[in-house]
């Protein structure tokens, strides 16, 4: 039986600054608030997960979850992308309910890597800092 949550550990560690850009492309924006209930804040907040957690990603495969299609403006193709639900615990306890872990088909991160989506600068409203220690919870859809 595949579990309702799946724990994963990691740090915060800074991106490239990438995600910004297709985070507010309209292809992206109008399926995110049909398919979420909300626009992203532009920009993800990476996790460098540690080696357990990255060795158990592939379960998220297995995870029922909300998928980003693909979509073309002009002669640009933009990739589909899969949406998990998630919760955040800081290493204080605080907890965080309205973020997605997004898993974009095209990626230059690999297994170790962790990308959450929010409504709202997950850095700001958390109080994070590179290094920070915290556990995210996928739920099974």
């Amino acid at each position: 039986m595949m579990p309702s949550n799946l724990i994963l550990k990691g740090t915060v560690s800074s991106g490239m600054g990438r995600a910004q850009k297709f985070l507010t492309l309209e292809g992206y924006v109008n399926q995110f608030e049909q398919l979420i209930g909300y626009e992203p804040f532009p920009g993800t907040l990476n996790i460098s997960l540690d080696s357990t957690s990255a060795n158990i990603t592939n379960t998220l495969s297995k995870f029922n979850h909300i998928k980003i299609h693909k979509w073309s403006k002009n002669t640009t193709d933009y990739g589909s992308a899969k949406c998990f639900p998630a919760t955040i615990v800081t290493f204080s306890k605080e907890h965080y309910d309205e973020a997605y872990v997004i898993s974009p088909k095209r990626t230059t991160h690999d297994k170790t890597q962790l990308e959450l989506i929010a409504p709202v600068s997950l850095r700001s409203i958390l109080s994070l800092d590179d290094g920070d220690e915290l556990q995210i919870l996928v739920h099974n859809l």
